[in-house]
């Protein structure tokens, strides 16, 4: 019985003592605007990278509050492929939209493209969190963007959950029922002799 309690009090202990695994999903939505791309059935290039975030929810709206922040599309082109990461940059923050299933493609060939598909956000300090994206770009002058009159907008929406459960506390409580059951397994067995 002694070695029971002991090791019930061990188990408690590590638990207790092991620091936070799990950080905060993202919630909420952020939109990034910017000019100057070409497109196709496959790929958007964005020939000026600079774009605007702006309005900001949920967890963006606390990093960035309620004005807008300078970004920058690190990844150029984005090819619509499954999976496919879409990279940028708002203020001092890297986000990284990983395209996990098929998207949607409206393309009229001239002067409108939306992507639409779902995947997951990654944002430093945060889990990796379900999002959907949107990307809709349009040229005044029909030519997909070869005239440098075209303007793109791609908003990333969150789900507010996190992708994975963090795998160290699971296996950290896994270990401690393991070696919980081998006590009381020796404990049992030499109760029959």
């Amino acid at each position: 019985m002694k070695n029971l309690k002991l090791g019930l009090f061990a188990l408690a202990t590590a638990l207790v003592l092991t620091p936070v695994a799990f950080a905060d999903p993202i919630v909420g939505s952020l939109d990034v605007g910017g000019g100057n791309d070409q497109w196709t059935t496959t790929n958007i290039t964005f020939t000026n990278v600079n774009a605007t975030g702006r309005d900001f929810t949920g967890t963006f709206q606390t990093v960035f509050g309620n004005g807008t922040a300078a970004a920058t599309i690190l990844t150029n082109p984005i090819t619509f492929n499954d999976p496919d990461k879409l990279i940028f940059e708002v203020g001092d923050y890297l986000a990284t939209f990983t395209i996990t299933n098929a998207i949607n493609i409206v393309y009229d060939g001239v002067d409108f493209l939306n992507v639409t598909g779902s995947g997951y956000l990654t944002l430093a300090g945060y889990d990796d969190t379900r999002a959907v994206f949107n990307l809709t770009s349009t040229d005044t002058n029909s030519n997909r963007g070869a005239s440098g009159s075209s303007g793109y907008s791609f908003v990333v929406t969150t789900y507010g959950v996190a992708v994975t459960p963090e795998p160290t506390s699971l296996l950290l409580l896994g270990s401690g029922m393991l070696g919980l059951a081998g006590m009381l397994r020796r404990k049992m067995a030499k109760r029959q002799i």
